[in-house]
């Protein structure tokens, strides 16, 4: 029992006690995926902040940042500014990181277009973040893309 007892608390001194996350205290974004599934365009992206204050409880507050260009045309179709919500830190540390899956319905899209948007144009998405003290993240940007017929093209 008593060499449980000290294989236990050994073990809890070894890995009970995680460090910090050494994040900048910049966001930093990573693309994960993007996909197109029935219209739909998903993107998922990973994100890192080193002081963890990312994300609002207030409704008004904007601090996601997405541009939907068309490389066709070289234009801007539409600039969209949208809230992701607080992020609950759990335990003592202070960077967070995760993943936020951000969706567009392309139909949608050619409704709020200015720039003359078709489903044969070629497009691309970036996206940034921007935390609580105003550090804002790098910019990323989706493969560019084709609605019809559905053509994902590579960054590579």
């Amino acid at each position: 029992m008593k060499k449980i007892a000290v294989a236990a608390a050994l073990f809890a001194v070894l890995f009970g006690c995680k460090e910090d996350p050494d994040f900048p205290n910049v966001p930093q974004i990573e693309t994960v995926s993007f996909q197109i599934i029935d219209g739909e365009a998903y993107w998922k992206f990973s994100f890192k902040d080193g002081d963890g204050n990312l994300g609002s409880s207030l409704e008004t507050d904007t601090n996601f940042f997405q541009s939907i260009v068309n490389l066709s045309k070289d234009t801007t179709i539409a600039f969209v500014g949208e809230r992701i919500p607080a992020i609950e830190i759990v335990g003592g540390s202070k960077g967070i990181e995760g993943e936020i899956t951000k969706s567009t319905n392309l139909a949608q899209l050619q409704l709020i277009g200015t720039g003359g948007y078709t489903k044969q144009d070629t497009v691309y998405f970036t996206t940034y973040i921007v935390d609580n003290a105003g550090n804002r993240s790098n910019l990323i940007r989706t493969p560019a893309f084709k609605e019809d017929p559905i053509i994902i093209f590579s960054n590579e």
